[in-house]
């Protein structure tokens, strides 16, 4: 009996520790990410009813059960939000443009107010205002900030509205692109495998056009695609920056004799892209151009601007042993349902995805984009605020969705 009373106390001590633990790191998701920490309050109430439910002898054995009990939660769960309205207090609303009074001349020394013009800050007011907003937990939009930041890493955040615009407009912009970028190659480093596709970013064209002796000048020649008349590109600085941490000083290897497959994305005019894949043993330089944006046929696209530069450069990296008449430029055919000028970011993604897993398949749909956008989504809520070391997502990479 002595035992028995001893092991229960252990036991209980046991899961005092590990409850204390586990509000300690509620309570840390509730101060940086919000939104996760609703999401995990949610399924951990979910959790605590079906438990319940259980122990009532309620455990659902068909469908409509299950709907019952499901219903059961719902209601729980509105009843809860109403106690919890009626308990805080009410916050007046304050008008943002409220009229002077001199009896309040003390409170308001700070705040620029004269006589004349009523010239005020607002800060006061809309903290108020937000104060009585967050009041409401019904809603995501109401308490998380839109320049909250919900996932940072490789120097980089994204914050709450740019998640909006990916979960809502199906817009994967230049940031979020370029950083699920960086997380493969990151994965493709720490996962001991043979590399075998260099992943540049964006801002590796933008490089490479930048005029020389011009450093300060942002006007890269991205947007004139059509042009034939070739503009000396930025080597060596692009060289410097992107891969020479690969291949080294010596020109013993190149980066054609490390990786199978080069992937170059261009960002175009009103976030508009298109990737470019070179196909080293093949000898072909593939184009991946969902809007059409290069109003060239395929046998005038070794005329294109953006593919010449692009080549070009890599004739330098090769020391001039890519002979062009050697190499075969191709426009990839994706067939899909339905165009959308925000969609070409996560096809190029999905598409530079495929050749990092090494599958061949290109024939997409929106459906197809529909749970690729589901799984970066996921993933750039998954990864969350990190401190942006080394080896940080080593054991957590096996579990991501992508």
């Amino acid at each position: 009996m002595t035992d028995l009373v001893h092991q229960n106390k252990f036991e209980a001590q046991e899961y005092i520790e590990k409850y204390k633990e586990f509000e300690k790191i509620m309570q840390f998701q509730k101060e940086q990410n919000p939104y996760l920490y609703n999401q995990l309050k949610n399924k951990f109430e979910d959790l605590y009813l079906e438990s319940i439910f259980k122990k009532m002898g309620l455990k659902p054995e068909n469908d409509q059960q299950q709907q019952n009990q499901n219903d059961r939660k719902k209601l729980y769960k509105q009843n809860r939000i109403q106690k919890q309205q009626q308990n805080q207090p009410k916050v007046q609303f304050l008008s943002l443009k409220p009229k002077f009074d001199k009896n309040q001349q003390m409170l308001f020394q700070k705040n620029e107010i004269d006589a004349h013009n009523k010239k005020f800050k607002k800060a006061q007011f809309v903290s108020l205002a937000k104060k009585q907003k967050q009041n409401d937990f019904n809603n995501k939009d109401d308490y998380l900030q839109e320049n909250q930041v919900i996932c940072q890493r490789y120097n980089k955040k994204i914050t709450v509205v740019e998640l909006k615009q990916l979960d809502n407009l199906n817009f994967l912009n230049e940031n979020q692109f370029n950083f699920f970028i960086r997380y493969l190659e990151e994965k493709q480093s720490n996962l001991s495998q043979k590399k075998h596709i260099l992943l540049l970013t964006t801002s590796f064209y933008k490089c490479l056009v930048k005029q020389k002796n011009k450093q300060d000048n942002n006007n890269f020649n991205i947007l004139d695609i059509n042009k034939t008349d070739q503009n000396e590109i930025n080597y060596d600085q692009t060289r410097q920056i992107y891969t020479l941490q690969h291949v080294g000083l010596n020109y013993k290897k190149t980066v054609f004799d490390i990786f199978k497959f080069v992937s170059v994305p261009v960002i175009l005019e009103n976030d508009q892209s298109i990737l470019v894949i070179i196909e080293v043993k093949t000898k072909k330089l593939l184009l991946f151009d969902v809007n059409d944006v290069v109003k060239l046929n395929q046998s005038d696209l070794k005329r294109s601007q953006i593919l010449l530069n692009i080549f070009r450069f890599f004739q330098l990296e090769e020391k001039a042993k890519l002979n062009i008449k050697e190499w075969d430029f191709i426009r990839v055919k994706t067939v899909f349902s339905k165009k959308h000028k925000y969609l070409s970011n996560i096809f190029n993604a999905y598409f530079i995805h495929q050749f990092y897993i090494q599958e061949s398949s290109f024939l997409v749909d929106e459906r197809y984009m529909h749970v690729f956008k589901q799984k970066i989504y996921e993933l750039f809520m998954r990864i969350g605020l990190t401190q942006n070391q080394k080896g940080e997502l080593s054991d957590k990479f096996i579990n991501y969705p992508l």
